[in-house]
């Protein structure tokens, strides 16, 4: 029963002389199966203006395939049903003002108490149109980078090597 309703997946790549040479799903790159995953839930998501969350939109794809699928979701002759992409990254290129808006960006952080504290990026009154997100994230004036001691951490490494060396 199962056999009939069953499929292979195949890739198809061009070669040297222009002809398409077709590869099994399992010798493609994890990016190329992850966007296998995504394609069919991105394509019914924008078909009926639903709500789609993919975490770590990144993971294995090309930073310029993350865009464009983030554009998909900008682009009203393509989401005319106004679909809604959420997604989770720790890509700083997807903080990109030519295609993000700055009420599309939110920050998520742990305060003293332990508790994740959810903001957005519009809530910075300094912020402009042609304010260079990712570079402002990395210098910190969001509030929202990982606080790494980094002396800390090499201090204890030292003594553990040295602990081990004995």
């Amino acid at each position: 029963m199962f056999e009939n309703n069953k499929y292979k997946i195949r890739c198809g790549h061009k070669n040297s002389k222009g002809e398409i040479v077709y590869f099994d799903l399992n010798n493609e790159s994890v990016g190329t199966g992850r966007f296998l995953i995504l394609v069919g839930h991105i394509y019914f998501a924008l078909l009926r203006g639903e709500v789609l969350a993919i975490d770590e939109l990144n993971n294995s794809l090309h930073p310029q395939l993350a865009e464009f699928l983030v554009e998909l979701f900008n682009d009203p002759e393509v989401n005319s049903n106004n679909a809604q992409l959420i997604f989770t990254t720790h890509d700083i290129t997807q903080m990109n003002q030519s295609y993000m808006r700055r009420d599309q960006l939110y920050f998520i952080v742990k305060n003293d108490a332990g508790e994740s504290e959810l903001y957005s990026l519009d809530e910075f009154s300094e912020v402009r149109k042609n304010t260079p997100f990712a570079k402002w994230y990395m210098q910190n004036r969001f509030q929202a980078t990982p606080d790494i001691d980094y002396s800390a951490l090499k201090t204890f490494l030292i003594q553990e090597v040295a602990n081990a060396s004995k």
